[in-house]
C-alpha cells in the first residue's frame, strides 16, 4: 500500500471524527441518527462531499457536508431541507442526475412509520449548481418508502425511482396494505 495514501486516509478519518463531535451544527439528534450517507462531488469542485439524511427523529433533515481545506478544522454543513416542512423518518438516499442536467441530484422518501407534518412524501432535491438545491415533492399520495433506488426501468434513457415499504400503516394511500412503488421519470 502507498504510504502517502495511508497517511491521507488517516487524516480523513480524523476530520470525520471532528465533525461527529460538532453537535451544535444541526443538533445532536441529527448526527446520532444519520441513517443514510453518500459520497459524491456534489458541487463539482473536484473534491468529494458527504450527503446525509437522518431518521428516527421527528423533523428529519437532508444535508450535505463539505470538507475543510485544513483537515484539523470542522466540516461545513449545508442543511437543504425546506424550512417550511417537518419531514418524517428518512430511510432512503439516492444521489443521481435524475433531470439529465449533469449535476447530481438527491432523492429521499419519507417512511410511513414516523410521519412528518403531512402524510409521507417522495422528495427530489434538484442540484442547480454551486451547492444550491431546489426541493420538489415528486409523489404526494400518502405512500411511504424505504431503501429507494433509481434506474432506467422503462428503457427510455432517464432514471426512474422505485422503493419498497418498511411497514404499512393502516391509513396509507393503499388502503393500509403493503406496496411497492415505481415512479416513471417524466422530466424529458
Amino acid at each position: 500500500m502507498n504510504k502517502n495514501l495511508k497517511t491521507e486516509y488517516r487524516h480523513a478519518i480524523k476530520t470525520i471524527a471532528l465533525f461527529l463531535f460538532c453537535t451544535s451544527c444541526l443538533g445532536e439528534d441529527f448526527q446520532n441518527n444519520a441513517t443514510q450517507t453518500h459520497v459524491v462531488d456534489l458541487d463539482r469542485d473536484g473534491h468529494m462531499e458527504i450527503v446525509v439524511v437522518d431518521s428516527e427523529n421527528p423533523g428529519a433533515r437532508v444535508a450535505w457536508m463539505k470538507a475543510p481545506a485544513d483537515p484539523r478544522q470542522l466540516w461545513t454543513i449545508y442543511d437543504i431541507t425546506p424550512r417550511t416542512v417537518d419531514l418524517g423518518a428518512l430511510h432512503s438516499l439516492v444521489v443521481a442526475d435524475i433531470n439529465n442536467d449533469g449535476n447530481p441530484d438527491i432523492i429521499t422518501v419519507e417512511m410511513e412509520w414516523m410521519k412528518g407534518d403531512k402524510p409521507p412524501r417522495w422528495w427530489a432535491f434538484l442540484n442547480t449548481g454551486n451547492g444550491q438545491f431546489e426541493s420538489k415533492v415528486i409523489l404526494d399520495a400518502n405512500l411511504g418508502g424505504h431503501e429507494a433506488e433509481v434506474g432506467d426501468v422503462d428503457g427510455d434513457g432517464d432514471l426512474d425511482v422505485c422503493a419498497k415499504l418498511w411497514r404499512p400503516q393502516k391509513d396509507n394511500g393503499n388502503g393500509g396494505s403493503n406496496h411497492f412503488s415505481y415512479l416513471e421519470n417524466l422530466s424529458k
